[in-house]
């Protein structure tokens, strides 16, 4: 428990993440990006579908120094798609590596903000949310979370 990430900001049990009504908020085609890390990867994938998404694809985001692991030394992160309906992939040529190197950010399990600038490019004139941001919420983006700032929406 030393490394567990309740020790920085407050968590939540998988139960209530599944039960939250993210697919209640969502168009009827859409793109759900969802970070996870190693060992949760089968967590997040149950949560991906509870909210009521297909899994697609994922990225991988290699970090530039070793973490920490339980059964490896991770220098990565997944981030997953799934998919709600039938939403349009981005057009072909347009498409990202799978493997993208970026640093870590500043904040325990803050994610880089080139991911964010990607799923812009991707999808420019779509509303977007960012579940569990910290602070003001990107222009163009709704922000929701305990550490999201009030008022912070696009």
């Amino acid at each position: 428990m030393n490394r567990h990430a309740s020790r920085v900001y407050t968590t939540s049990d998988i139960e209530n993440i599944k039960q939250r009504p993210v697919g209640d908020i969502a168009a009827d085609d859409c793109v759900l990006f969802l970070w996870s890390t190693n060992q949760h990867l089968d967590v997040a994938i149950e949560v991906l579908r509870a909210w009521g998404f297909e899994y697609a694809s994922h990225y991988i985001w290699r970090k530039p120094t070793l973490g920490l692991g339980y059964w490896n030394r991770s220098v990565h992160e997944v981030l997953l798609i799934g998919t709600k309906g039938s939403p349009p992939c981005p057009a072909l040529g347009t498409q990202w590596d799978s493997v993208i190197d970026a640093p870590r950010g500043g904040e325990h399990s803050a994610k880089p903000e080139i991911f964010l600038e990607m799923i812009e490019q991707y999808f420019p004139t779509v509303p977007k949310i960012e579940l569990n941001r910290r602070g003001v919420a990107r222009p163009g983006w709704s922000a929701w979370g305990n550490e999201a700032d009030e008022g912070a929406a696009a």
